[in-house]
């Protein structure tokens, strides 16, 4: 949960103040500070973040979003669900290889 607040625009931290300020008087006072702690997080440590981002290299970029996009997955799916998934897509990323070789030795003719 605390690494989808994250997504949260800067836009939309009035309204999930807003939102966890409801909370508090409904009675969930424990989400609602979580609530609160995490957008004033956001909001000091950002221009940090951005910085840090600004300073990696540019091969490094595609990796970290991959790797956040497995952890969505995780987080969403479950992490048997992701752990299966991750493991299929690993094997035909090993098997492609060894396919493309067996289709480029029988002449380039489909598979009936």
């Amino acid at each position: 949960m605390k690494t989808l607040l994250f997504l949260i625009p800067e836009e939309a931290w009035i309204g999930a103040l807003i939102v966890a300020a409801i909370m508090m008087i409904i009675g969930f006072r424990r989400v609602a500070l979580k609530l609160v702690g995490a957008i004033i997080m956001m909001g000091l440590l950002s221009p940090f973040i951005d910085f840090f981002v600004q300073q990696l290299p540019s091969w490094l970029l595609p990796i970290l979003f991959l790797m956040f996009i497995l952890l969505m997955m995780r987080r969403m799916l479950g992490q048997g669900i992701a752990d299966r998934l991750i493991a299929h897509l690993l094997y035909d990323l090993i098997r492609a290889p060894f396919l493309f070789i067996g289709w480029f030795l029988r002449g380039m003719k489909p598979r009936i």
